[in-house]
């Protein structure tokens, strides 16, 4: 039997499909989401592409989210990157040093210190790894 949860998971991930706009309709047909029109418009198509992929996991996919979770793994990785370069500003100096360090990631700190090329952990000095 499908939980309460994914039913109403399913209904919001379809609103949202078809918030997108008219020219987008977007409809549930045996499971499989059916975006043809939807791809006349690039927003359209990735909103019906990401909806297409969620629904699939929640209730055609043997193991949801992937063996390891990978698909929410790939989906969290941008906010653990912000989260990082939020908690690291707090080591900078100046409030223009922390907010270049929570937006960009980016230590003005390291770069007064070592240099252009920043610290000892930085792309430019590590491009490989």
């Amino acid at each position: 039997m499908i939980g309460r949860k994914k039913i109403v998971l399913a209904a919001i991930a379809l609103g949202a499909a078809n918030v997108v706009g008219p020219t987008a309709p977007a409809h549930a047909q045996d499971t499989i989401l059916v975006c043809k029109e939807a791809l006349a418009q690039p927003v359209a198509a990735a909103a019906c592409a990401g909806t297409g992929v969620i629904l699939h996991e929640l209730f055609v996919a043997d193991r949801p989210f992937g063996p390891n979770g990978e698909l929410i793994k790939l989906l969290v990785a941008p906010v653990k990157i912000m989260d990082g370069n939020i908690k690291a500003a707090a080591r900078e100096a100046g409030a223009v040093d922390q907010a270049v360090r929570a937006s960009l990631g980016i230590s003005v700190g390291d770069i007064k210190r070592y240099g252009l090329f920043g610290g000892p952990n930085s792309i430019f000095r590590k491009p490989f790894g």
